[in-house]
């Protein structure tokens, strides 16, 4: 009888994220798990790295062999150091960070794997994440070999991780040059992962060039088994990847009765040279010194007319009439048009700001082509501009509140923008695929109506982006003073607001972390803003 594979898993000081990990492992019949549990990094971090560890400790649905660090390691350190000492006691092991999922058969189609290409030595890895960018399109339902292997729930063995201490990713692709072995094959993002690779204390691009170095084959299912719920700049030391999410996961494809020979698929190289193409490096530094010019001076802009302190927050009565109008007003509409740029650049320099990745995200978890949007609180319409460049074509209508916001919007580019009446909620009589609610929905006194008019008027989708939620208080709303202002922010108790979409007629398929949302002081519990992707149901 074969000896269980074991499950490694990593975690730090996420037990939200880590709850839902957990789930999944159990769900996949996991008999053996490896927890190792970074220390926390700063006192803010000893309370919910206690919460991971209590979380770990209940684990009572297979074998837990339970590593609690007492310092923080980090999370390169930590996988390094724990990966090769669970390979000591076993030839094989599949490795798992905190922030990821998987469907059921995930642990069982990996494990088949580890098991097929045991003795292979041309194969060096396994993994059972994917996405559409770089998988083949003549593969069907079968596994296939890639040259570039993967860090999201992964498997390898003993023999292949070996010589994982001796060399940096620098050293490596050195080695490469060396060698005549192109370190570019598979991307140029690698470059910069290995530039960064010690001072971020990350391991994943060492692994990638370890393959590289030496030939190696991982082996990919025809469709992913696994998504990354973590994009969050503040915890993931993966921010690069963000854009990366995949289509509802699927169920598990067959295990094959015959694994493929260890060969790589032909289209692999191009495929990730592709989806991580270069500009030359004149552009970059072009764009580089604009981005640069426009960042300082919205940041002197910014810095003179606004001020995120909790301090300016008041809590206003459920009784109290909430009105909207600040932010109607002129000069929150001048402060829009002032951020547009820098957020424009940020786009071209594929790096922008978190809510933005995360909307477009949403919007790609429909899986529609070109789809029909709405945006209710569109603002000056610079999202129209980041989603048509990060989820693909789109054929967009914006809608605001303020009159100052559309005429922002018209001057700056060319689309259909609606004035709204606050008021008056019913939304434009025709449909589209796609209703997006951004931050106005904590905006609107009426949020009720606007949820179920959201409804009323989608063919298939609503996604209410960036909307900030608590899960111990009522729903409450707050008096702010911002941008010269007095305006109104409604923080949503979670489970309440997932009760509306229900009534509603919404199902809720996804919820993605968005920015941070400070206002621990006013509220008395954490808050956060998270985005919600709804299916109308029929």
């Amino acid at each position: 009888m074969r000896e269980p594979i074991p499950v490694v898993l990593f975690a730090y000081n996420r037990p939200d994220l880590l709850r839902r990990t957990l789930g999944c492992l159990r769900e996949n019949g996991v008999p053996l798990l490896y927890a190792f549990s970074d220390g926390a990094g700063n006192p803010a971090a000893e309370t919910s790295v206690m919460a991971v560890r209590a979380l770990l400790r209940a684990v009572d649905w297979c074998e837990l062999r339970l590593i609690e660090r007492e310092q923080n390691w980090g999370l390169g350190r930590s996988i390094r150091a724990g990966v090769g000492d669970v390979l000591t006691h076993h030839e094989a092991a599949i490795v798992v960070e905190d922030d990821l999922i998987c469907v059921p058969g995930t642990y069982a189609y990996l494990c088949a794997a580890l098991h097929a290409y045991r003795d292979t030595p041309q194969v060096m890895s396994v993994t059972g994440w994917n996405h559409p960018r770089v998988t083949p399109p003549d593969v069907g339902d079968r596994p296939y070999l890639d040259g570039r292997a993967e860090c999201w729930i992964w498997g390898t063995w003993a023999r292949a991780w070996r010589g994982m201490e001796d060399a940096t990713a620098l050293q490596m692709i050195a080695a490469c040059k060396e060698r005549g072995v192109d370190p570019w094959a598979y991307g140029v993002d690698l470059r910069e992962q290995a530039e960064q690779e010690q001072a971020r204390n990350i391991w994943a691009v060492r692994w990638l060039y370890h393959h590289i170095l030496h030939g190696g084959l991982c082996v990919r299912p025809p469709w992913s088994m696994v998504e990354h719920i973590g994009f969050d700049r503040r915890a993931s030391n993966t921010p690069q990847a963000m854009g990366w999410d995949n289509p509802p996961l699927r169920a598990a494809p067959p295990v094959p009765s015959q694994w493929p020979a260890p060969h790589e698929h032909p289209a692999c190289r191009r495929l990730w040279a592709a989806a991580n193409s270069p500009r030359s490096g004149r552009v970059q530094r072009i764009l580089g010194m604009a981005r640069k010019m426009v960042a300082d001076a919205a940041g002197t802009w910014l810095k003179q007319h606004t001020s995120s302190s909790s301090s300016e927050y008041e809590i206003v009565s459920a009784t109290a009439q909430v009105s909207a109008e600040g932010w109607q007003a002129e000069r929150v509409a001048l402060f829009q048009e002032q951020a547009y740029q820098p957020l424009l650049a940020a786009m071209y320099d594929g790096r922008p700001r978190v809510d933005l990745q995360v909307a477009a995200e949403a919007v790609r978890l429909t899986g529609i082509t070109a789809p029909t949007v709405l945006e209710v609180g569109c603002g000056s319409g610079y999202y129209r501009d980041v989603l048509s460049h990060l989820a693909g074509p789109l054929h967009y209508t914006g809608l605001d509140f303020s009159s100052a916001m559309i005429r922002v919007a018209r001057r700056s580019r060319a689309a259909q923008w609606i004035v709204g009446d606050a008021a008056e909620l019913p939304l434009p009589a025709r449909s589209y695929d796609i209703v997006l609610n951004g931050v106005s929905l904590m905006h609107v006194a009426r949020y009720r109506e606007a949820i179920a008019e959201s409804r009323r008027v989608s063919r298939g989708w609503c996604i209410f982006h960036t909307v900030p939620v608590l899960q111990q208080h009522t729903t409450t709303t707050l008096r702010k003073r911002a941008y010269g202002e007095v305006t109104v922010e409604i923080i949503f108790n979670q489970a309440e607001l997932l009760a509306l979409f229900q009534t509603a007629g919404l199902e809720v398929v996804a919820v993605r972390e968005s920015i941070p949302y400070n206002l621990h002081d006013v509220l008395g519990e954490p808050t956060s803003t998270r985005t919600f992707v709804c299916r109308v149901r029929s």
